[in-house]
């Protein structure tokens, strides 16, 4: 006998509700992918009629689904529920989804000092890390909060007052604030900033060129550029770069003087300004193009 594999659709509704389950999580992951992005004509036609064919498969499945049963009695309205119940969020659902109130609280230790094989108190004390509570007694990492602790604020902000990172862990799938990126150990406080053009993504701002551009090359400039986009890091030379003349060359295509590498060249003629030249630069004339004697 054949065991039927529970996995694996068995008929046409469950396939069909797969299919439309699937391409629904794959359009939602490219949603932002796909506002970003600037269309030529050929690719919003095929979009366009990639659409219209979705929509025509959806119009079978919304016709079946809708269509009564041949034969088959009415059915009897169920009753009322007495009380509707909250609808629980999405298992993925994004950060910030489900915002709480809770309370920021923080207490301090005396401090010790070491004498022989004993700690005695010194009079002092330190101050340990900055918890969330939600019940006001029992910390979200575990810990039982004191008769002396310190109430700082019961605020839904709480991402921005804690730096205990096992109370942070502990919040952030049911909790986690929008716009931040979870923290990966306790010394990623503060929160660091998400990058608002790849939302969802965890991506650190400083990490996109757009929100944080790179600082501008070999500025202040020497020869009194105002701009500092004419001094663009992405590319090898300002537009204020001079590039010198190139000596005459002989009969057999060498310099009629001393040969001088490329990087030399630069240099000269861009006093104070510095050129991430490759390592050929140091290697060839400038003005002939042969290697340098001391690469030849």
């Amino acid at each position: 006998m054949t065991v039927p594999n529970p996995l694996r659709p068995s008929g046409p509704v469950e396939i069909a509700a797969g299919a439309c389950a699937l391409l629904a999580s794959h359009l939602e992951l490219l949603a932002h992918q796909l506002r970003e992005q600037v269309l030529d004509d050929s690719a919003r036609d095929r979009l366009a009629e990639a659409a219209e064919r979705v929509r025509r498969a959806l119009d079978v499945v919304t016709a079946a689904a809708g269509a009564a049963l041949p034969d088959a009695p009415q059915a009897v309205a169920a009753p009322a529920a007495p009380a509707a119940q909250a609808v629980a969020p999405p298992r993925h659902a994004p950060a910030g989804r489900v915002p709480v109130t809770a309370t920021i609280v923080t207490w301090t230790r005396p401090r010790q000092r070491r004498e022989g094989n004993r700690f005695v108190d010194t009079g002092q004390r330190v101050g340990l890390k900055v918890h969330v509570s939600l019940d006001g007694s029992l910390t979200i990492c575990g810990s039982e909060i004191p008769d002396h602790a310190t109430m700082v604020a019961t605020t839904p902000d709480w991402h921005l007052h804690t730096n205990c990172y096992n109370c942070a862990y502990r919040l952030w799938p049911d909790h986690g604030p929008a716009g931040y990126i979870r923290p990966v150990n306790s010394r990623d406080f503060p929160l660091r900033t998400e990058c608002p053009h790849n939302q969802g993504r965890g991506i650190d701002a400083k990490g996109c060129i757009t929100c944080t551009p790179a600082a501008a090359r070999n500025w202040p400039c020497p020869r009194g550029c105002t701009d500092p986009a004419d001094h663009d890091p992405g590319h090898r030379f300002t537009k204020c770069t001079v590039s010198p003349p190139r000596q005459p060359l002989g009969p057999d295509g060498r310099c009629l003087g001393e040969c001088e590498s490329t990087d030399a060249a630069m240099r000269r003629a861009n006093p104070g300004f510095f050129y991430d030249l490759a390592d050929s630069a140091m290697m060839y004339c400038y003005h002939c193009g042969h290697p340098l004697p001391l690469w030849a």
